[in-house]
């Protein structure tokens, strides 16, 4: 009897340690998913906080690993000489400089269209993706399959570059066309006349000052509308041409 007692005790004293081995795992097992989970949201103060909370716990407060692996990641001069956590607050400072910026200038170009009575010829957009985007409709500018600016689209592009110029940022003309198709001796496509028309509109930016490395242009013909093609009203909202102040590219 006294044998199988004690048989008996050893098999609760295993199964206490086997639950107490699994215990552990998943302990570990919870650390590493909110380690894994507090580095995607690549938060420093939160991953330093982590850290230091888990060094306490594994190393009773002494610095250990996982500090000394965030102080060489986060804490200590890169090849430049600039940690990675000043790096971020720069970045951060020039993606605010630069949306105040895009956003200043969009208010001046708005007051001036407003006070040229260029409202149904311009819009202003600011948006978060390309940066500041001016719309001109195509008849501001151009005739019905020609790729000539008026008289008139010269003034208004006139009056618009000085607020251009004083733009650090890249500017991109595109063109836009409705889907009627075009060909002729001049034009063999969509393509051939929206290019023509952004080319003539970078021609004529580069003459009035603004730096020909800060200009591109790009003709997309019928395939990028805001509209729809089966009315009159989208078409001529498709016919248009984009001056867009690039957002530049904050490293």
């Amino acid at each position: 009897m006294s044998r199988r007692r004690k048989q008996h005790g050893g098999g609760h004293d295993n199964l206490e340690r086997w639950l107490l081995t699994y215990a552990d795992l998943i302990t570990l097992l919870m650390i590493f998913f909110v380690v894994l989970y507090a580095l995607s949201k690549i938060d420093v103060t939160r991953y330093e906080q982590l850290a230091i909370s888990l060094n306490q716990s594994f190393y009773d407060g002494s610095t250990g690993v996982m500090r000394t692996k965030f102080e060489k990641s986060y804490g200590q001069p890169n090849e430049s000489g600039q940690s990675v956590d000043k790096k971020v607050l720069e970045a951060s400072q020039k993606m605010v400089e630069e949306n105040q910026r895009l956003k200043d200038a969009e208010e001046k170009l708005k007051q001036h269209i407003q006070q040229n009575g260029l409202q149904d010829k311009v819009m202003v957009e600011l948006t978060e993706q390309k940066g500041l985007q001016l719309t001109l409709r195509d008849v501001a500018l151009f005739d019905t399959g020609s790729a000539v600016l008026k008289k008139d689209a010269e003034k208004i592009l006139s009056g618009l570059a000085p607020f251009l110029k004083v733009m650090p940022n890249k500017i991109s003309v595109e063109g836009h066309t409705d889907n009627i198709p075009i060909h002729n001796d001049q034009f063999r496509s969509n393509f051939d006349l929206s290019a023509a028309r952004a080319l003539n509109v970078l021609y004529y930016l580069q003459s009035e000052g603004i730096k020909s490395e800060l200009l591109s242009a790009t003709g997309f013909g019928e395939y990028q509308p805001v509209a729809d093609n089966n009315t009159p009203e989208g078409r001529a909202a498709n016919r248009r041409v984009n001056i867009i102040i690039m957002r530049n590219q904050i490293k």
